[in-house]
């Protein structure tokens, strides 16, 4: 069981995606204990929502920058038993690609390049 996240890294006109993917040994013992350790963080902090699964901003938001820290420390820990994670990085000269699409939560931003504006 593979799970991954990204974000798009721009310096200068440089692209790349950053991400991180996290491959489960043993799913359901991940899943027990993870789910578990939401609900102590849950409990501790008092945040009543439905869900298991947040956004860093979110938990920051939720239970404060010091105290995510020690929860972000914590929950690598607690899985690293069952899971390893990979740092992905991919690179891509936009100036090649006729059409890149930018995909943010709610909004997307689409660039279309004449094909003489790309690099041969």
């Amino acid at each position: 069981m593979l799970a991954s996240d990204s974000k798009l890294v721009r310096i200068r006109k440089f692209e790349a995606c950053l991400g991180v993917v996290l491959e489960v040994y043993k799913p359901e013992e991940f899943k027990k204990c993870y789910f578990d350790f939401i609900d102590e963080i849950k409990t501790k902090y008092n945040i009543r929502s439905p869900r298991n699964v947040f956004k860093s901003y979110e938990l920051k938001r939720m239970v404060g920058v010091q105290n995510f820290e020690t929860i972000a420390q914590e929950i690598t820990n607690v899985v690293s038993d069952y899971s390893k994670a990979h740092i992905v990085f991919a690179s891509f000269n936009t100036k090649k690609i006729p059409k890149v699409i930018y995909y943010k939560k709610r909004s997307q931003k689409e660039t279309t390049r004449k094909k003489d504006d790309r690099i041969p």
